[in-house]
């Protein structure tokens, strides 16, 4: 029996969708992010390049060129939006599961008992018991 679009399993559709978001997050640090970085720079520094008047272009090949030669502030900038999606992703996992761990009661130990208690070994209610306060003193 084929299955049509709406019944797609669920296990196939989040691969999809990782790798769709991996894409985008690396389009945005090799395309859009350097031009940010170049109009940013731009109006707060004054013109690029050694003679000040390099366009956008250069700046694009200035930065392809260093990714070609493998350096390291020109990957950090194309891979930092994936890098910082993922890094907060993995936080936020791990901070829901010490949470859902933290909800979960620690289960009594169980002791193993002979025979029940008479009732006047039974402990005292809640109410009863006498409220201990902590001393702080000087000694």
């Amino acid at each position: 029996m084929r299955r049509t679009t709406g019944e797609q399993d669920v296990a196939s559709f989040r691969p999809r969708l990782e790798l769709l978001l991996a894409a985008a997050l690396l389009a945005f640090g090799l395309l859009v992010l350097p031009a940010l970085i170049f109009m940013i720079g731009q109006a707060l520094l004054g013109g690029y390049g050694a003679a000040e008047d390099a366009g956008i272009g250069v700046f694009y090949a200035d930065f392809f060129a260093d990714l070609g030669s493998f350096s390291l502030r020109a990957w950090v900038l194309a891979l930092g939006p994936a890098l910082t999606v993922y890094a907060l992703r993995g936080i936020l996992r791990q901070r829901a599961a010490t949470d859902d761990a933290d909800d979960k009661p620690a289960a009594a130990p169980r002791v193993a008992r002979s025979a029940p208690r008479p009732a006047s070994h039974a402990p005292a209610p809640a109410a009863r018991r006498a409220r201990v306060e902590p001393r702080v003193s000087r000694d």
